[in-house]
């Protein structure tokens, strides 16, 4: 679960390629977002490339499935 610049808190969950689906908040591992949050920790603030330009999340929980 992460927090965007705008306070909005989001539940990703990092998949493989053929199992994406951003409808679902599932997210491909190769994406940039997931890159960002791959090794990352709770408390951590991560940055990633979007089509909006530069993004800054900060991850509230890591759940593993």
């Amino acid at each position: 679960t992460i927090e965007n610049e705008e306070g909005l808190s989001l539940t990703y969950q990092i998949v493989g390629i053929d199992e994406s689906n951003p409808a679902q908040k599932k997210i491909s591992w190769i994406a940039p977002i997931a890159k960002a949050l791959l090794n990352s920790k709770k408390g951590e603030t991560v940055s990633f490339r979007s089509p909006k330009g530069e993004e800054e999340l900060t991850v509230l929980k890591i759940e593993y499935l």
